[in-house]
């Protein structure tokens, strides 16, 4: 019985390994190479890399890589990448490390951006645990920034361009609550 998370990633990263170990003399065949081909890419790649480009690698359609690679780990390779990804968010949140920028994305498209709170005296966002900052994606930042300004909004940030090509401005509402407003629409989703 696992007490914590670490114990528990460790049962689990051993019943894998042990599904697509296979020793001479041991029980039933060993993993075919395509999956275990398919495990090392999808590892690699932190759990980024889409089924597709998976099947691709390896030289199957995707539906057959999924139901083999579900047969020889007891994992679909969708499956599989969350896990991956999961345990490094986990294994990144209990170290010291600062998150500079995560983003927690949907089908539909759109998303929320998170980072940790920074002690720097050039901090844009100096918000504390309690308080809302949120960033709103817009094709029409100068337009919205001359209508903000108009109706009396504290402009905290003017309008400029970025280095990751975005174009935007920020704002403090009444409540004290800062708003970024900006063309960046997150990084592509991986699948």
């Amino acid at each position: 019985m696992a007490h914590d998370w670490p114990e528990r990633f460790a049962l689990l990263d051993a019943a894998l390994l042990r599904r697509l170990s296979w020793e001479p003399g041991g029980p039933g065949p060993g993993p075919s190479p395509e999956v275990v081909r398919a495990w090392q890419l999808l590892a690699r790649s932190r759990g980024a890399a889409p089924v597709a480009t998976l099947a691709e690698d390896v030289g199957w359609s995707a539906r057959h890589l999924t139901a083999r690679f579900r047969q020889e780990t007891g994992l679909t390779p969708k499956t599989a990448a969350r896990v991956i990804r999961f345990d490094r968010a986990r294994r990144l949140l209990g170290t010291e490390a600062r998150v500079a920028h995560a983003q927690l994305a949907w089908p539909e498209g759109g998303g929320i951006m998170l980072g940790s709170v920074r002690e720097a005296e050039d901090d844009r966002w100096p918000l504390r645990p309690g308080t809302f900052g949120g960033y709103v994606v817009t094709d029409r930042p100068d337009e919205l920034c001359a209508r903000a300004r108009a109706a009396g909004a504290e402009i905290i940030e003017e309008l400029n361009d970025t280095d990751y090509g975005s174009r935007g401005f920020g704002a403090r509402d009444p409540e004290g609550n800062l708003w970024s407003f900006g063309t960046y629409r997150g990084e592509p989703r991986k699948v």
